[in-house]
């Protein structure tokens, strides 16, 4: 409104000047008329500073409603963070408080995670499940809480414990309760870090003594040219075997030096068994028995 006016009283000043020109013809410019020019002049160059002025306060306005903006943003962000933030604390308490009402066996967890573990790569043969359903030449690939994961000649298939029979429901350990809390999603109690170590050292020692009877026993057959192919084909399967384990056991944060060097001489001894078995087949191939 402000500028309006002043708007308005240029347009009359100049307005007037003009009419005092037009009156006093070849006068000349009086000192009145100077005075009223002064004045237009002035009058423009503050409407000129308003309108200026008007723009700063806009922009100045339009700014400030961004930073509150985002500072609106950000605040939001960090109250949805604090929220989160604070039921994570609230399930862990719980999940403490629970674990303490409960009392867990660390004894009944370890023996869990050992009886599972060490199971794996073991070959269980023609696999046959409560349904009817039958499985040929299967091996142990992982187990659960809920059941198995095999190889087989198919592929590879989850096998709950529920379907298994009670034999081997027994080797890993079966836990209907275990089972019914992992498919409805809660959480199941994790063993320590220190205690999943000991555990995992326990297998690993299982493991690498089950290679080392098979790889005995290898050695003993190589004897017998006869079986030399199929023996070469189950050195090679045993040897990547023993290099997963191999894998494995330095992956851990605190593996056994012994341990992996035991590891390492079992697989130079699949090596060699492959070689020995190579050099018997070549001589079958050219008659030299």
């Amino acid at each position: 409104m402000c500028e309006r006016m002043l708007r308005r009283g240029v347009v009359w000043v100049v307005l007037l000047g003009l009419l005092g020109l037009l009156c006093s013809c070849d006068q000349g410019p009086s000192q009145a008329e100077l005075d009223i020019a002064e004045q237009a002049r002035t009058a423009k160059a503050e409407a000129a500073a308003m309108r200026k002025k008007e723009q700063e306060r806009k922009r100045w306005k339009a700014e400030f409603a961004e930073r509150e903006e985002k500072a609106k943003k950000e605040r939001e962000k960090a109250k949805k963070l604090a929220k989160k933030q604070k039921e994570k604390e609230a399930e862990e308490k719980a999940l403490v408080e629970k674990e303490r009402e409960l009392e867990i066996d660390w004894k009944d967890l370890e023996d869990k995670m050992f009886a599972r573990g060490s199971m794996a790569n073991v070959v269980l043969g023609n696999l046959r499940t409560r349904t009817g359903k039958t499985y040929k030449e299967a091996e142990v690939k992982g187990a659960s809480s809920v059941g198995i994961t095999i190889y087989h000649q198919g592929g590879v298939d989850d096998v709950e414990y529920a379907d298994l029979f009670p034999d081997l429901q027994k080797k890993f350990l079966y836990d209907p309760e275990e089972a019914a809390d992992f498919k409805a999603g809660k959480r199941i109690p994790r063993l320590p870090a220190d205690r999943r170590r000991a555990v995992q050292d326990r297998i690993g020692e299982v493991l690498t003594a089950q290679y080392e009877a098979e790889v005995a026993e290898m050695e003993e057959r190589i004897q017998d040219r006869k079986d030399a192919e199929e023996l070469r084909r189950k050195a090679k399967i045993a040897l990547a075997k023993a290099e997963d384990v191999l894998v494995k056991i330095q992956g851990m944060r605190k593996a056994d030096p012994n341990r992996e060097r035991r590891q390492k001489a079992l697989i130079a001894r699949y090596r060699k068994i492959m070689i020995e078995a190579d050099t018997q087949m070549e001589s079958l191939r050219n008659g030299g028995f």
